[in-house]
């Protein structure tokens, strides 16, 4: 048996997949997030989500935008250094 050539998917067009804004299951969703299911259930609510069918769907670019407004920066920040580098870039 001979595979035609358009049958095969080249590891370029599935990592192009991978990045696309895609719709996906809350199990897909926990594990994207890298969160137990039942953390992600808990966020639900918190989430916008799609019901086509009434089986809740989320998107990439959305999950993405959450976690975005849950960054946490680290503490112990030297503001000092931050402000001298700001003001050298807008300075020339």
């Amino acid at each position: 048996m001979t595979l035609e050539p358009n049958t095969l998917i080249s590891v370029h067009e599935v990592l192009r997949y991978l990045d696309t804004d895609r719709y996906m299951n809350k199990t897909e969703s926990a594990a994207y997030l890298g969160v137990s299911l039942r953390t992600f259930e808990g966020w639900m609510d918190r989430l916008p989500k799609y019901r086509p069918g009434g089986k809740a769907l989320f998107k990439k670019s959305e999950l993405d935008e959450f976690m975005r407004r849950h960054l946490e920066l680290p503490t112990d920040v030297d503001l000092e250094r931050l402000a001298d580098e700001a003001v050298k870039a807008v300075m020339g």
